[in-house]
């Protein structure tokens, strides 16, 4: 019994994939806005060392027309974050940037 070289290709492709870059999972963690980029297009999130789900320490997010924004389940805009809140954010990591699907601002 032998394969066309097509099956053989599909196979292939199958097992080990394209070759492009997977997204990771979707990471979720609590912090602190400590900087905000003068145009909203990023943020940094200062980490605590007791959070849950990622290291401590400074945490760049890239902001998306997609980045929800919510308090008290309800949307907010982009521009009622500010430094010193606390907030709970859901992102994706792309290489060394984070992709925030959503950030929930927590009450201080």
């Amino acid at each position: 019994m032998s394969f066309s070289n097509a099956w053989v290709f599909v196979f292939a492709l199958l097992i080990f994939g394209c070759g492009g870059q997977q997204a990771s999972e979707p990471q979720s963690f609590i912090g602190t806005i400590s900087e905000m980029n003068a145009e909203g297009a990023s943020m940094t999130i200062a980490v605590p060392d007791s959070a849950t789900g990622r290291e401590a320490g400074p945490v760049t997010l890239t902001l998306t027309d997609t980045t929800e924004v919510l308090k008290s389940f309800m949307a907010m805009p982009i521009d009622s974050l500010q430094v010193d809140q606390d907030v709970r954010v859901e992102a994706i990591q792309e290489g060394n940037a984070y992709i925030p699907s959503r950030i929930i601002l927590l009450d201080n």
